[in-house]
């Protein structure tokens, strides 16, 4: 196996486990039933501040603990019509599977997001745990993503090609 489907596949291996874990810590997937009544649900949170910087395995892992946070994370983007999701590798997203990315959603006229299509880039946005995006099929949202940086590319696997 080569060391890109090796690296890919641990990476997809250790995701699995710790939503496992993360599962099992919440008792879970079941919600909660709302006994209070048809009340509105509360005010969404801005960003504000600094971003905390994440990884996409964090907030898998561990979405009540980022939810409503503004945070900074890297990913491979892809931005389609009704499939706009930041991903943890490119070929996550090329086999579109969902439960490794988060759908995204940008604030409106603030970034041209079709410049950073099929791209590895930072994105700064507020994490929502409850959206899940279109069909429910993606692990979360990152909603009004206010920065998008295209990553710059050191390696390619055999040399340098930029000094850090």
């Amino acid at each position: 196996m080569n060391p890109v489907r090796m690296r890919t596949f641990l990476i997809a291996l250790s995701v699995c486990f710790l939503a496992s874990l993360a599962t099992l810590s919440l008792g879970g997937d079941a919600e909660k039933p709302n006994v209070t009544g048809a009340a509105a649900p509360p005010p969404q949170p801005t960003a504000t501040g600094r971003p905390e910087a994440v990884s996409i395995v964090d907030l898998l892992a561990r979405p009540d603990a980022y939810d409503g946070k503004f945070v900074r994370l890297d990913g491979f983007l892809h931005v389609k019509f009704e499939g706009t999701a930041v991903f943890m590798t490119k070929e996550h997203a090329d086999y579109l599977m969902c439960k490794y990315g988060l759908w995204v959603s940008f604030k409106d006229g603030d970034v041209k997001a079709r410049d950073f299509d099929c791209k590895y880039v930072l994105l700064e946005g507020i994490f929502n745990k409850a959206n899940k995006g279109h069909m429910g099929l993606w692990s979360g949202e990152l909603r009004d993503v206010s920065r998008v940086t295209e990553k710059t590319r050191f390696y390619d696997g055999a040399k340098a090609l930029t000094k850090p």
